[in-house]
């Protein structure tokens, strides 16, 4: 599974839309889309793709794992 900068995801536990920000060392930095919101969230990769798995994180527009 590849995930990228920009790819966004939908989180089942908020309902907030975050978009990858960046790498830090070997975890990715998810930020709020809402201009609103300045609280990013950070998991490793592979915590990312249990959520994309079980549900907790929704990908969105046109992402492709």
């Amino acid at each position: 599974m590849t995930i990228s900068k920009k790819d966004r995801f939908r989180a089942a536990f908020s309902g907030k839309t975050y978009e990858v920000a960046c790498r830090w060392g070997t975890s990715l930095v998810l930020a709020p889309v809402d201009d609103n919101d300045d609280t990013c969230l950070v998991y490793e990769t592979g915590e990312v793709e249990e959520m994309i798995a079980t549900g907790r994180l929704i990908p969105e527009g046109g992402v492709k794992l």
